[in-house]
This record gives structure tokens, sequence and C-alpha cells, in this order.
């Protein structure tokens, strides 16, 4: 009994994290094929490679099963959700269209450990017909 009484909360701590943990991968996953899925959108002409509302609603579809989603604001200009198109050359010199995603996560409270952890995906595609 006395082994349980010091092994138990260590062993709450630990899967505490793990499950903490799972949160920020599956967020950071998330938000990587939402970045691609906003680039290839955008990518369609060079017209709409900086359109960041056309990112920003791509992505606030593809982000729905994430933990305070409900919270995105409609142009995706402040947290925890930032969204953002640009209009770039790729390295080979033709245009290309940059998606720059940025998450904010919160996590479990603890006293020595941050509030949140920011996940941030990057995604650029060459502007098709060009």
């Amino acid at each position: 009994m006395v082994e349980a009484a010091i092994v138990l909360p260590l062993l709450i701590f630990f899967l505490l994290g793990v499950f903490d943990l799972g949160f920020y991968l599956y967020a950071y996953v998330s938000i990587g094929d939402a970045a691609r899925v906003a680039a290839l959108d955008t990518a369609a002409s060079s017209l709409t490679a900086a359109n960041s509302a056309l990112a920003c609603a791509d992505v606030r579809s593809d982000l729905q099963s994430l933990i305070n989603s409900s919270s995105f604001s409609s142009t995706c200009a402040t947290g925890p959700l930032t969204v953002s198109a640009h209009l770039v050359n790729g390295p080979d010199g033709a245009a290309a269209t940059l998606v720059a995603v940025q998450y904010s996560l919160p996590l479990l409270q603890f006293p020595w450990l941050p509030n949140t952890f920011n996940a941030t995906g990057f995604a650029e595609m060459r502007v098709r017909g060009q």
C-alpha cells in the first residue's frame, strides 16, 4: 500500500504528460496538413496566391477537429489561429504561394510549464499555369 501511495501520483503525472503530448503532436501534424491544403487552393492562379482569406477558410475547415476550434476568428488574424498567404518567388524563380499557419495550443496547467505551445506550419507551392 505504501508503494502505491508513492508511485501512483508519479504515474498519474506521467500519463497526463503523455496525453498532453498527444494533443500537441496531433495539432502539429494537422497544421502542416492544413497549410498544404491552403497552399494547393491558393496556387490556382497568381490572383489567388496572396489571398489570405481563402487560405484562412481552407485552414479553418481543415482544423475543425482541434480543441478550441470554435474560438478561431473568421479572419485568422488573431490567436489562437493565424494564417497568412504570400506571393513569392519559388526556388526555380517561378511565382509561388507561401502559406504560414500558427496555432497556440492550450496545455494542462502546471506551475513550472508554459500555458501554451505554439505550432507553426508552412507550405510553398508553385502557382499553376506559370
